[in-house]
């Protein structure tokens, strides 16, 4: 690092949970929280330590999730969210393409099905 290096620092959000909402069109069809992993602010390091749980998000979250999705130009993502211990959200990524196989079983929705559907749909201008 040279002193024309150029980064940005944030604020460190102590999270007590993050969620990931998948969006497909102008739908959240499934979210989930997952656990933080104790003394590491990353999620996913590895994969398979990942442990989802269904949850219903508010109004105000799914809307963030879809704009955010329309905002990066896409119609199908996983948009993340760290959220404190008073309850706030904090936009954390739009992930295009994204993992989703770990939210079919624990939201119970078959996420492939509904999107070979949306493209259906899309395809004979419905959507």
């Amino acid at each position: 690092m040279t002193t024309s290096d150029k980064f940005i620092l944030r604020q460190f959000i102590n999270a007590k949970s993050g969620c990931r909402l998948i969006v497909l069109g102008s739908e959240v069809i499934a979210g989930a929280d997952f656990t933080m992993n104790e003394n590491d602010f990353r999620n996913a390091v590895d994969l398979k330590q990942v442990k989802y749980f269904k949850r219903e998000y508010s109004e105000a979250v799914n809307q963030a999730a879809i704009t955010a999705t329309h905002l990066a130009n896409t119609e199908f993502s996983g948009v993340d969210f760290l959220e404190d211990e008073h309850g706030n959200f904090y936009l954390l990524e739009i992930n295009f393409p994204t993992g989703f196989s770990g939210l079919i079983d624990v939201c119970g929705v078959d996420i492939p099905f509904k999107m070979v559907e949306y493209l259906k749909k899309k395809a004979n201008g419905k959507n």
